[in-house]
């Protein structure tokens, strides 16, 4: 691979990139952006397939011609439109990941809000011997912690920062208690409520 500045790459400009005389036009017009688009793009495709930058800056002038290209156009800028355009897909896809992330949270928050009360019912369904409708029996319960983990396990997974390697130790009574013991506890609360 021919990178910048080394020997393999021969341009029209034989100064060092750092000497070299630059102008910078500040009138951009929506056509140099589409041509430039369409000069990233080609020479994008030709990168993945695994082309030279000194092979791609010919090609590009071959293609375009070197009035439509910008002036000591080079392997340097080859690698450049690549490199850019590289980013600009990295930063779609990141922003496009984070729309999905975003939603999916969005999803699974809803359903944990649905299942919660299932696991948890509103005091008042618990004190109304009216309204038992609202207080599910034991292995709906128990069926519906399992879900609600496993939820929180997916929630988990799509923020990598919250998830840790080590296992979550729930505390009871400043000991660590298993998930066992936990639904051993949920049990023994669901049957004092009912009881009650």
């Amino acid at each position: 691979m021919v990178e910048p500045g080394s020997a393999g790459c021969r341009g029209r400009s034989a100064l060092p990139v750092t000497h070299r005389v630059v102008t910078v036009s500040w009138s951009v017009t929506n056509g140099e952006l589409i041509k430039t688009a369409e000069r990233r793009a080609f020479v994008l495709n030709l990168r993945r397939s695994g082309a030279t930058y000194a092979f791609i800056a010919e090609a590009a002038r071959k293609h375009f011609g070197e009035d439509q290209l910008p002036q000591g156009w080079d392997c340097r800028y080859a690698y450049k439109d690549v490199k850019r355009e590289l980013q600009k897909i990295r930063d779609d896809i990141g922003e496009a990941v984070e729309e999905i992330r975003t939603l999916e949270l969005e999803r699974l928050d809803s359903l944990l809000q649905e299942l919660w009360p299932i696991v948890h019912p509103p005091v008042s369904a618990t004190q109304n011997e009216e309204d038992e409708s609202l207080v599910y029996d034991v292995d709906t319960r128990l069926r519906t912690v399992d879900r609600i983990l496993k939820i929180m396990d997916r929630r988990l997974s799509l923020v990598p920062d919250l998830a840790t390697a080590a296992p979550l130790n729930l505390l009871s009574g400043g000991k660590p208690i298993s998930i066992r013991e936990v639904v051993v506890n949920l049990t023994d609360e669901t049957q004092s409520a009912v009881e009650d």
